[in-house]
């Protein structure tokens, strides 16, 4: 099988991922023997006359195992592949190249791809061996099955900010989605093929981004992936995390090999940088790349939807002479209240953007939210605070983390069901430097601390 790829204006010396090339036509020919244009466009009648990217493929009958010599003559790169490995590159544009390997009984797959730019094209593939009375003759192959024309590559990417430094990828709840798009491949070096590309007026700090996608396995075997970033990054296959770079790093390139069946495989890709623009490249090799590294294509850039936004209820109310939370706030006089992503403040400050009355000390903070667990099992909540704090947990008091005294964090344990859970949390500043925060780790966290989402921000 014949198959014809136009690369257009600009297209390098050598064979580029022909999901980025625009595929022409197919064909099914008795020989891999194309003298010139003209037998190109006997095959292909769309082949144009100049940067196109060819590719053979079929499958060799071997009676007589033993040592086999393949060659090509071609007007500029070739490269031959058996079994879905590379055998040998032509890089003499007119001139005879050639490689050597023991074939035993039986069928071989065999391809044959390489470039042309401009001229009268050419390309002829020959073989001799025990079964060509050791005679140099064109490679007849009895049967045309190959990969078929891979369509253009196609990856949903999205872009956050976030308004903390980032240390690990954030939870999408706590940051904000700043755009999305369509990209061929997973390739941002920060400079020329950078984020901004496809998402423009990047922040210089904290951004965060997911890549989603479908790939297609053609010959099942070991297939090793690699991912070069910076910052950090997490590579799923087919849910699976088989990549955990997720730190704040420079350029670091790390490898996983796994084994792939046939078939459609889905790709998850998340990253985040603190300082800069996002660095990242994702590449993979085995037999369908002929062992070579090449970057890896999606076909359907599918997504799960975007999780709700974690959402507190926050009122604040002033109070004097504070020792404690108080049992209660009726009579107290309301300062305000809002809906906050989470509960992790860092000063008197932080809380002011979102309650611009809130007085300097002497207040009363409560804030309600609903914990959804996924996967039930063991969680540990902690809240950290100064001054004092107290948390419900489903109607019950919890952690008592009560009492004027500096930052302070209190845990407690506790076995949660699937589904949602009720939180409350009390807080009181009586003076000085203000410090909340809500934090739990469990199965739904990978045992990993972080902020206590809410699913909705609703008092009770």
């Amino acid at each position: 099988s014949m198959q014809v790829f136009s690369g257009g204006e600009g297209m390098g010396p050598s064979v580029p991922n022909l999901a980025s090339l625009q595929f022409v036509g197919s064909a099914i020919v008795t020989s891999v023997y194309m003298p010139d244009l003209a037998r190109f466009r006997e095959a292909v009648g769309e082949t144009p006359s100049s940067n196109f990217v060819y590719r053979f493929s079929g499958h060799v009958k071997v009676v007589n195992a033993g040592k086999y010599t393949l060659c090509t003559t071609s007007d500029r790169l070739s490269r031959v592949f058996v079994d879905f490995s590379l055998l040998f590159e032509n890089k003499e544009a007119g001139e005879k190249t050639c490689g050597n390997l023991e074939l035993q009984e039986g069928l071989h797959a065999v391809m044959v791809d390489g470039v042309h730019i401009d001229g009268e094209g050419e390309v002829e593939l020959t073989y001799r061996g025990s079964d060509t009375d050791f005679e140099e003759k064109s490679v007849r192959s009895v049967d045309s099955r190959g990969p078929p024309p891979p369509p253009h590559s196609r990856f949903l990417l999205r872009v956050f900010a976030s308004n903390r430094n980032l240390q690990k990828f954030p939870d999408v709840r706590d940051v904000s989605l700043l755009g999305h798009a369509i990209v061929p491949f997973l390739s941002f070096d920060g400079q020329a093929s950078s984020l901004s590309q496809f998402v423009p007026n990047l922040p210089t700090r904290n951004v965060a981004w997911q890549a989603f996608g479908k790939f297609s396995i053609y010959k099942s075997g070991d297939y090793k992936f690699c991912s070069l970033s910076s910052d950090g990054s997490l590579l799923y296959i087919d849910s699976a995390l088989i990549i955990d770079d997720d730190r704040v790093q420079s350029p670091k390139k790390t490898c996983h090999s796994l084994m792939l069946v046939r078939g459609l495989h889905d790709v998850h890709v998340n990253g985040f940088r603190r300082d800069g623009a996002p660095v990242f490249r994702l590449s993979y090799e085995g037999p369908d790349t002929g062992g070579l590294p090449s970057p890896l294509n999606s076909i359907a850039p599918r997504a799960p939807q975007l999780p709700r936004p974690s959402q507190w209820l926050v009122r604040v109310y002033r109070s004097s002479q504070l020792q404690q939370v108080p049992s209660s706030t009726a009579g107290l006089e309301l300062a305000g209240e809002a809906v906050v992503h989470n509960i992790d403040f860092q000063g008197v400050e932080e809380l002011h953007k979102d309650l611009p009355s809130l007085p300097q000390s002497e207040f009363v903070l409560e804030a309600f939210g609903r914990l959804e667990v996924g996967r039930p099992g063991a969680y540990t909540l902690c809240v950290t605070s100064k001054d004092g704090s107290v948390m419900e947990l489903d109607g019950r008091s919890f952690i008592h983390n009560d009492g004027r005294h500096a930052e302070t964090q209190v845990c407690n344990e506790a076995v949660l069901r699937s589904g949602t859970h009720l939180v409350k949390i009390s807080s009181f500043l009586s003076g000085g430097t203000f410090r909340l925060r809500a934090s739990y780790k469990g199965p739904d966290t990978e045992e990993e601390e972080e902020n206590m989402n809410s699913e909705d921000a609703m008092a009770f």
